[in-house]
């Protein structure tokens, strides 16, 4: 009795676990139900508790294919010791140029892989630009997008060029941004006050400005948080 008293209360927790997280997706453009090829369900074009198809690409028990393409990114501009410029102009990327979360969300918005090929399965439901369900196909030129992935290393130290300074990382976070660990330790430095710091490579991917789980009410985009009069342009960027 005591063991099916144990059970018991373990999966009432599980229920309630799932029905928190699903309330996060509910009337969301992530809220798939509504579609015959979602099976019905909000977290299984995702996710799975088994059998998951990328489980060591961030842990997150992935069941959606994932993109193979490679990418048009965007371009940057280097200072020269002699105070000139030199505009490196657009480059193109595998997917090894992308942190992680980035590469989930692209699996369905970089077009190339259809919304409901997911669980061993090739679907054939692709966004369209714009689509019906909010949803947004980017393509793969993201030369007109804002950088994410690798190249786009996060440093509130370095002085760019031909760019915005970056807030502190204590500004960013407070301004609801999240920035992605990519695990990497970078060399340690010493900052404005004089303090050792050692931290891991922070980048910037689609989900420092997007929450895909933000719930129903939130700000459209599926937005951390406003970008009323740039608030989280400025949250990143010190202009």
């Amino acid at each position: 009795m005591k063991n099916i008293a144990m059970l018991t209360v373990t999966l009432s927790m599980l229920m309630v676990s799932f029905s928190l997280a699903s309330e996060g997706i509910t009337g969301t453009a992530h809220d798939f139900k509504s579609w015959t090829w979602s099976d019905g369900e909000i977290c299984k074009p995702c996710h799975t508790p088994h059998n998951a198809i990328a489980a060591d690409l961030t842990g997150r028990l992935w069941n959606h294919e994932l993109s193979t393409a490679t990418y048009t990114l965007h371009g940057n501009t280097v200072l020269q010791p002699n105070g000139s410029k030199i505009d490196l102009g657009t480059t193109t990327g595998g997917q090894d140029k992308m942190d992680g979360l980035s590469r989930l969300c692209l699996s369905c918005h970089d077009g190339t892989v259809a919304l409901d090929s997911f669980g061993g399965r090739t679907g054939s439901q692709k966004l369209q630009n714009p689509d019906a369900q909010g949803g947004f196909n980017l393509g793969t030129n993201l030369n007109n997008d804002h950088p994410v992935g690798l190249s786009t290393q996060y440093d509130e130290m370095k002085a760019y060029s031909g760019h915005y300074a970056y807030q502190p990382l204590a500004t960013v976070t407070a301004g609801g941004l999240r920035l992605v660990d990519t695990g990497v330790a970078l060399p340690a430095y010493v900052d404005r006050t004089g303090t050792t710091v050692t931290k891991t490579r922070m980048v910037v991917g689609c989900t420092t400005c997007h929450d895909v789980h933000n719930g129903a009410g939130f700000e459209s985009g599926l937005l951390r948080g406003t970008n009323s009069a740039s608030k989280l342009c400025l949250s990143c960027h010190a202009k």
